[in-house]
């Protein structure tokens, strides 16, 4: 990979590390235009040293930032193609400075004359006045603190499964752990849900193991995500897009 795709991947701004590094891999096998890139989930998970459930559920969040795109899908002698869609035919950034994963249309390029990262922070100072505004007119903030949220998710397993289980640090770690990988609460809390179900119907000598420790550990964490119904998945990251008030 050329040093221009490695600095257009560190400049995105909001890319969760796990997610750098994994866009990082894959670019390694790609042409100078990000195009004719099909390494195997195996070779991904051992250049970045992720679990391949991860890698495959990193590559299914690229997609939805709009980072990467499916060319061909998966058959049994090939794996699946993808190309990078930030970049333009050819294989320049689409704008300049640090951008927002994510930010590859137009839309959300530099104005001409504006001063590199401009529009980002721009939009920070709008939605910080709009959250003040929200606050003072008594309308709800849907921004929760990563402290919220662990306590959420605490109280979220204890909920589900009668346990009375703290938010101390050893779970609150691990917990925003997963969150700096680019886990949603969301996704987190429809995982929690769905892992105790599971395990109730299927394997109920499982739930002993049911607790912060393990549902949140790094490897078991991304294999339970993983392995979720698509359906489900998608449907807790369009409400971690969009919250509800």
């Amino acid at each position: 990979m050329s040093m221009m795709l490695s600095g257009m991947v560190f400049n995105m701004v909001d890319l969760p590390p796990n997610e750098s590094w994994l866009l990082c891999a894959l670019l390694d096998h790609a042409d100078h235009d990000g195009t004719r890139m099909f390494p195997s989930i195996a070779m991904l998970a051992r250049k970045t040293r992720l679990s391949e459930r991860y890698v495959q559920y990193g590559l299914r969040r690229l997609e939805n930032r709009g980072l990467i795109e499916v060319v061909t899908r998966s058959s049994s002698n090939r794996p699946t193609e993808y190309r990078a869609v930030f970049l333009t035919s050819t294989g320049d950034a689409r704008g300049a400075g640090r951008i927002p994963c994510g930010a590859h249309t137009n839309a959300n390029l530099t104005s001409t004359g504006d001063a590199p990262g401009a529009p980002e922070k721009k939009k920070l100072r709008v939605k910080q006045e709009n959250q003040k505004k929200d606050s003072m007119s008594g309308k709800p903030d849907n921004t929760l603190s990563q402290t919220q949220i662990v306590r959420d998710l605490i109280a979220y397993v204890n909920k589900v499964s009668g346990h009375h289980y703290e938010p101390v640090e050893a779970n609150a770690k691990l917990i925003r752990a997963r969150l700096a990988e680019g886990f949603s609460d969301w996704v987190l809390a429809a995982m929690v849900r769905w892992r105790y179900d599971t395990w109730k119907k299927e394997h109920p000598e499982m739930l002993e193991y049911f607790r912060p420790s393990t549902l949140f550990n790094a490897t078991k964490c991304a294999a339970y995500v993983g392995a979720m119904p698509e359906e489900l998945r998608q449907r807790a990251e369009r409400k971690a897009q969009n919250p509800p008030a």
